[in-house]
């Protein structure tokens, strides 16, 4: 039995799954034996029910164990050989599912460790030894030499995929190949110093894709001889429905909520799995991959296709909600990757004629836009523990979205630098399909298109919008290996420890040389490059993340804090590579590099569609349109879009048309601005002429007006002479009448001093009495007024006394009471000071000299001072007004005939001064009236000078006018014709 089972395992490993049955049973009948259940069903610990629908820790969402009968077949062969620590290379073709089986085989097997390298072309001995470096760290001296055992496990599985990708070199020998082979024949390898290296509880196991694929190798016999070799092939149609259909069960719970009884049970994922299935067989019908590499699908697309419907919300939304999803992502997948137009229009056809013949209805999801902009918090922000999750996509009508974009965009060119986006419909699109990918954690993208397209401002705006750090490689002179890996140990360390979301943008350009974009290929594969780090820069830069490795770590079945480190790296890494398929290379890269088409999303940008070549020379050529208002803008965008398109052939870019369009407007300006000085300089010629000939004009008229101005200058010189003749006579008179004047005035003031001096001596002998008696009464105080008021019956001195002092001031009534309203008035002593004697009248002093002559007792100053203090002054003052009365009307002519020689005295004098002014004036005046004539004579000659010149000017303008009456007329032709 024991040899049966053997044998049938043996030969059968090799050969698809019904020639193996086949192979099964013909053993069988040689053997008597039943070998069927032992050889075509795992463990009892394998079998249904042992099923892992976590997908969190896998490498992708690929790795989802369905236990379909191949899949079960496949285990019980693998499991045994896994169990015994045998090497083992299992093939197949991509996408059979290599990978699925060999992880839950994995981690079935107790106490083992998986260290995985991502082969590509470029992979060689150094990838291993640095991943077993890593692994198990320096080897063990024993007794025996030095020993290799692994460090955080009982064993260690070294998992090489895509092991036949290293190119043999030319004499079609891999050094991989070579390497693998004497680690499994002699269990060990010689180091660098020549000491042999014993391995222990390390197993390998690979895997390969038939040496029929593009870019891959025949390994060599020597090799494959040594090992177990196993044989996968893709399941059948029912297998693959069986898969999807336990797949999309769970997804479309967590699309609508679990509360949509029309897609919850198993019946409508098994519809909805025939539908994806038929459109997937239906692709691989139409599209070849040897029309375009990237057009291979396998079931690993199918996946991928079914995963992405997990971020998509459909709650309350009906079935149109869901199949719309099902649809954008299908678009999003494959539409996004067809080169051409008219791929894109029999994918669209196949997409559609299997939604209706499924569903009845087939939503156009081609250019719907499902965004995360509008789900808070945003991706990026950085700095968690834990690993980012998939924020859930949202539909957003296209004329929501844009503004959206535009407000971005503003705020992008804000805070850092111009991007001169042309936000048109093709571009908007890019950007929410480049916004959709990125959003993903560990969403990576391959951008193919030629230059020129806006890939790189897209990306930069998409990973603004998601909060991701915008990283590049620092190129320079002298960029080499070391310098890459530099960049990305840094990149690794931000996304891994530091936990900063960040997208790492990745040109033709800076894929200097082949060993490059394997580093990216294994970064992208497996979120590490092997042998980046030494065992002690992981002890120092992996410290940070124990705290979080020992709370989340377990979620990602991560059995190391190293391999926590890569699930997180994966997860905030974004790669982004922009890549030109007409370049030289291209199809050998992708073939050499496999996780370009596995591990990105892939999207194609030919260019732009026809109205996006319309939108931007319509913007950039808007002013220029405007300014030639006679030609048809939208002709002249078309001959554009045409010329460039006869250039396609020749590898014509978007960039070059945007360039091409821009190389018109400025030539079109500066055409324009040459023309336009041109005719301005014409323009200008001609209002040169016709102000010349208003010159003309003018001087004509001047010549005339000058003329009229010399005569008019000549006859008020004239009147200015004769002017000044008047002034100076005028003059002469003036100053003999001041002479007269003056002697007079000299006789008048002798006169006048004799008649003041005969007045001053009458007045001397009186005046000192009027002094002193003003100056008693100014003693007087106001008690005393108050005291003499109060009186009913005054004294007859007192009576007297105020009786002369009322009559001198012209007061008729003299009773008591009018005396005592004399008193009382305010001011009364200051108006008896101030009294002025000229305004006694005759016959008031009349009055007073007869009262003195009847009661002269009563004024006496012994008398009235006995009577009254107060009264006394006032009566000294009644006497001496009373004699200087006199005494001025016994001088009375005297001062008239004083006061007529001091009137004819002033008269004198203001008519000399008068007579002096009006001298001065004349003087003045006879200057001006010099001065005036001087300039009236000098503009006289200046005008003659000018009106010389004027007539000399006009000639010579005349005579250059006739002879320029040609060139004027051809001049207005040629502005007639520029205009």
């Amino acid at each position: 039995r024991g040899y049966a089972l053997g044998g049938a395992r043996g030969f059968g490993a090799t050969l698809p799954l019904d020639t193996r049955h086949e192979l099964y049973a013909e053993v069988e009948r040689w053997s008597g034996e039943v070998l069927a259940d032992e050889l075509l069903r795992p463990p009892e610990a394998y079998r249904e029910g042992d099923e892992d629908d976590d997908a969190d820790g896998d490498d992708d969402a690929a790795h989802v164990f369905v236990p379909t009968h191949d899949m079960r077949a496949n285990a019980a062969l693998v499991m045994p050989w896994l169990e015994r620590g045998e090497p083992v290379i299992l093939s197949g073709p991509d996408g059979a599912g290599k990978s699925t089986l060999l992880a839950h085989c994995f981690e079935r097997l107790s106490g083992a460790g998986v260290a995985t390298i991502f082969c590509s072309a470029q992979t060689d001995t150094r990838a291993v030894l640095q991943k077993l470096s890593q692994m198990c760290g320096a080897p063990a001296t024993t007794a025996v030499g030095k020993v290799l055992r692994p460090r955080d496990s009982e064993r260690l599985i070294l998992y090489l995929r895509e092991c036949n990708l290293p190119k043999p070199d030319k004499y079609d020998t891999s050094q991989l190949s070579s390497f693998l082979q004497q680690l499994v024949t002699y269990n060990g390898y010689y180091d660098d110093s020549l000491e042999f290296i014993t391995l222990e509880r390390i197993q390998i196991v690979c895997t390969m894709n038939p040496e029929t694929t593009v870019g891959r190798h025949a390994l060599t016999t020597r090799l494959t001889a040594v090992v177990r070799l196993g044989f996968m092939s893709f399941p059948d149609r029912d297998q693959l429905t069986d898969v999807y259909a336990r797949m999309l069960v769970p997804i479309l719970k967590e699309m609508t909520g679990g509360n949509d009884a029309q897609w919850a049970g198993d019946a409508p994922a098994a519809r909805l799995a025939g539908t994806i299935l038929d459109v997937y067989e239906g692709m691989r019908e139409a599209f070849s991959a040897e029309t375009h590499r990237h057009y291979q699908l396998t079931p690993r697309d199918l996946t991928a296709w079914a995963q992405a419907l997990r971020r998509y919300d459909a709650v309350g939304g009906g079935a149109g909600t869901v199949l719309e999803a099902v649809a954008h992502a299908a678009w999003r997948h494959f539409g996004d990757r067809m080169v051409s137009a008219e791929d894109e229009a029999r994918f669209e056809d196949i997409l559609t004629d299997q939604l209706r013949s499924h569903w009845g209805q087939a939503p156009d999801s081609r250019d719907t836009i499902f965004t995360t902009l509008t789900v808070p918090p945003p991706v990026g922000g950085g700095g968690g523990d834990s690993v980012p999750t998939a924020p859930q996509l949202v539909r957003l009508p296209v004329v929501d979205y844009v503004p959206l974009v535009q407000d971005l965009l503003m705020r992008y060119e804000r805070e850092f630098k111009q991007l001169n986006i042309f936000l048109f419909t093709d571009v908007v699109q890019r950007i929410a399909r480049i916004e959709r990918a990125l959003s993903n954690p560990g969403g990576c993208l391959l951008l193919n298109g030629p230059s020129g397209v806006g890939r790189r401002s897209a990306v930069t705006l998409a990973a603004y919008a998601l909060r991701l750090e915008m990283v590049t490689l620092r190129m320079g002179r002298g960029y080499d290996l070391k310098a890459l890996r530099a960049d990305l140990k840094a990149s690794m360390l931000r996304a891994g420890v530091e936990g900063e979301a960040c997208v790492l943008f990745v040109e033709d350009h800076n894929l200097g040389e082949a060993t490059f974009l394997e580093c990216l290929n294994s970064l992208l594969s497996g979120g590490e490059i092997p042998g980046l780090f030494s065992n002690e820069e992981l002890e120092t830069s992996l410290g940070p993340l124990r705290e979080a490795f020992s709370q989340h770590g377990f979620r990602f079945k991560c059995r190391t804090l190293y391999e926590f480190f890569v699930v997180r790296v994966r997860a905030n890494l974004r790669i982004v590579l922009s890549m030109d398929p007409s370049a030289d290379g291209y199809s050998l890269r992708c073939d050499s590099n496999p996780a370009l088409f596995t591990r990105c999303t892939l999207l194609w940008t030919n260019g732009w569609s026809p109205t996006g070549m319309g939108a931007v020379p319509a913007k950039l050529l808007k002013a220029v349109i405007a300014e030639s208002n006679k030609d048809d803008g939208k002709r002249i965008v078309a001959q554009m879009i045409a010329i460039h398109d006869t250039q396609r052939l020749e590898g014509a870019t978007p960039r070059q048309f945007v360039a091409f369009v821009a190389t018109y407007a400025s030539l079109f300006s500066a055409k324009r601005a040459s023309l336009l000085k041109q005719r301005a300089s014409t323009s200008s010629g001609l209002q040169k002429l016709a102000e010349a000939e208003a010159t003309v004009d003018e001087l004509s008229v001047q010549a005339q007006r000058q003329r009229a101005a010399l005569e008019e200058k000549q006859e008020q010189a004239e009147q200015a002479l004769g002017q000044i003749t008047l002034a100076m006579q005028s003059a002469s008179d003036s100053r003999n009448e001041v002479t007269v004047l003056q002697q007079r005035l000299g006789t008048e003031e002798t006169e006048l001093k004799q008649r003041k001096g005969a007045v001053a001596s009458e007045l001397a002998e009186i005046q000192p009495m009027v002094d002193a008696a003003r100056a008693a009464v100014g003693q007087v105080k106001s008690e005393n007024l108050t005291e003499i008021r109060s009186l009913k019956v005054p004294p007859d001195p007192i009576r007297d006394v105020l009786e002369g002092v009322i009559r001198l001031f012209g007061g008729a009534d003299t009773s008591w009471t009018a005396m005592k309203k004399f008193l009382g008035v305010r001011g009364v002593k200051e108006q008896i000071l101030n009294f002025d004697p000229h305004d006694i009248t005759p016959a008031a002093r009349d009055a007073v000299e007869k009262l003195l002559r009847q009661k002269g007792n009563s004024f006496e100053h012994a008398v009235i001072y006995k009577s009254s203090v107060a009264a006394a002054p006032l009566a000294a003052w009644v006497k001496a007004n009373v004699q200087y009365s006199y005494i001025l009307a016994k001088i009375g002519p005297l001062e008239s005939e004083m006061d007529h020689l001091s009137a004819s005295l002033d008269e004198s004098r203001v008519r000399l001064r008068a007579c002096e002014e009006e001298l001065a004036t004349l003087d003045d005046r006879v200057a001006a009236l010099k001065a005036d004539f001087q300039q009236r004579t000098m503009e006289a000659e200046q005008l003659k000078f000018g009106l010389q010149r004027a007539t000399e000017q006009l000639g010579a303008a005349q005579s250059l006018l006739s002879k320029l009456g040609g060139e004027k007329s051809r001049w207005e032709r040629q502005v007639r014709s520029l205009s």
